[in-house]
């Protein structure tokens, strides 16, 4: 496919929200002492773990504009059009995530209700688990 066809706004906007999903991802790792996202806050007070818990959250928002939300203006089949490259990429995302569809499909899930019961709405949750791939 041709990028010819599609509006260079729009790739812009797309690259610029694959930047701030990974930008805020590696803000979230960085700052737990073993910096891939397990082990104890660098910082463990109070303002540590609320900014570290927002580089989390709007992580979060922005690959479910990416990746959960079909619909969404810049889900990634809104930027490759053509079946086969779909087809390609979706491959290529699997191998790269090691897992099938229908983990993919899981772990996609998981996110979406991440975000829709603490992120975006406060649902009846009192305690949430990050989702892990």
């Amino acid at each position: 496919m041709s990028l010819a066809s599609l509006d260079p706004k729009f790739l812009r906007r797309v690259g610029l929200l694959c930047c701030h999903c990974v930008r805020n991802i590696a803000y979230y790792r960085v700052g737990f002492v073993n910096e891939d996202g397990s082990g104890d806050l660098k910082q463990q007070t109070q303002f540590g773990a609320t900014v570290n818990g927002d580089m989390l959250d709007i992580a979060v928002l922005e690959w479910c504009k990416l990746f959960a939300d079909r619909k969404a203006v810049h889900h990634w089949r809104r930027g490759i059009r053509d079946e086969p490259e779909q087809q390609r990429f979706l491959e290529a995302l699997l191998r790269h995530a090691g897992t099938n569809e229908s983990g993919w499909t899981r772990y996609v899930d998981s996110v979406r209700v991440y975000r829709d019961k603490f992120v975006a709405h406060l649902g009846a949750c009192q305690i949430f688990s990050v989702p892990r791939s």
